[in-house]
């Protein structure tokens, strides 16, 4: 397990590293597009630091990073991020996340799209999330500044826990979920740019077993292709593993850089 989770982090690594060339939520980077229409080959990297030290020594970094490729009537993207915090030298969180999907065009409104994801988390103990799936993604709203973009569809996830051998949670699970989303893109001033993002997925054949991810990031550009960006994210597990809480929220400001 420890090797898959080496083999996430270079696959992220060798994504962040590529951004350095022409190129272009989970995890929600809407707020760092300059244009969600822009054609060709575009990205962005963003970094969140936290340094502390006296009685409590500290150390926290976020990197994220998304490349995009929008050709004729084929849009496609990858996103990765990594997460890693270090108090009094223990490792308190470590987290990775590389998430792809590919977009088609039926008309300028509608689109249909299919998706992957490889994931772990160490404080909500997920050693690997992997999932597939497809669905519609239908543009509500284009009014310039303002694209409201809703989709639905099919979701396969299969999961793997780090569970003690007394826990009730199965330590790996196999399941079918619906996943629809709303997404929200506006430019509130020529250097203000915010996204939101919400999804909901409940399992199909139990509609009580649901997970929920929304979060909000506003982008202040400094310059054309640095910004400072603050997101918050808020995540909730309606069947958490054992001794997990079932919801999570976390506020985090950073820069970014966008290609």
């Amino acid at each position: 397990m420890h090797r898959l989770r080496a083999e996430i982090i270079a696959i992220l690594f060798a994504f962040i590293a590529s951004g350095a060339a022409p190129l272009g939520a989970q995890v929600n980077v809407e707020a760092l597009r300059r244009d969600p229409d822009r054609r060709g080959l575009s990205g962005m990297l963003a970094l969140d630091l936290a340094l502390r030290a006296g009685n409590v020594d500290l150390v926290q970094f976020t990197i994220k990073g998304r490349a995009d490729r929008v050709a004729g009537r084929s849009a496609s993207f990858v996103v990765g991020s990594g997460d890693l915090g270090l108090e009094g030298g223990n490792r308190f969180t470590n987290a990775g996340l590389v998430h792809l999907r590919q977009a088609y065009h039926l008309r300028p409104w509608i689109a249909a799209e299919v998706f992957g994801q490889l994931n772990y988390e160490e404080p909500r103990l997920l050693d690997l999330r992997a999932l597939v799936g497809g669905g519609v993604r239908v543009r509500v709203s284009d009014r310039g500044r303002v694209r409201l973009s809703v989709g639905s569809g099919y979701m396969f996830e299969h999961e793997r826990l780090d569970l003690p051998a007394t826990a009730t949670h199965p330590a790996r699970t196999s399941v079918h979920r619906s996943s629809s989303y709303a997404s929200l893109w506006g430019a509130a001033a020529s250097n203000v740019v915010l996204g939101a993002t919400i999804y909901v997925q409940p399992q199909i054949d139990e509609w009580n077993d649901v997970r929920m991810v929304g979060d909000v990031a506003v982008s202040l550009r400094v310059t054309e292709a640095i910004g400072v960006v603050t997101t918050l994210n808020v995540r909730y597990d309606s069947r958490p593993p054992d001794d997990i809480e079932s919801s999570d929220l976390a506020l985090k400001t950073g820069v970014s850089v966008t290609f």
